[in-house]
């Protein structure tokens, strides 16, 4: 691996740990996902909502 590689890695971990609204972002991206998955119909049988998921 380069430097360069690492560094951004480092970057990236350090800001993960430091910024909690860098996190909730990453966290509800993930949710949003999850929900147009659903929505689009891949998933059907009883879905949780966005109101029913919990962070």
């Amino acid at each position: 691996m380069s430097l360069e590689i690492l560094e951004k890695v480092k970057r990236f971990i350090i800001r993960l740990v430091k910024d909690e609204a860098f996190r909730t972002q990453l966290i509800s991206d993930q949710i949003d996902e999850v929900i147009k998955v659903m929505e689009e119909g891949v998933i059907r049988s009883s879905c949780p909502t966005r109101s029913t998921i919990t962070r």
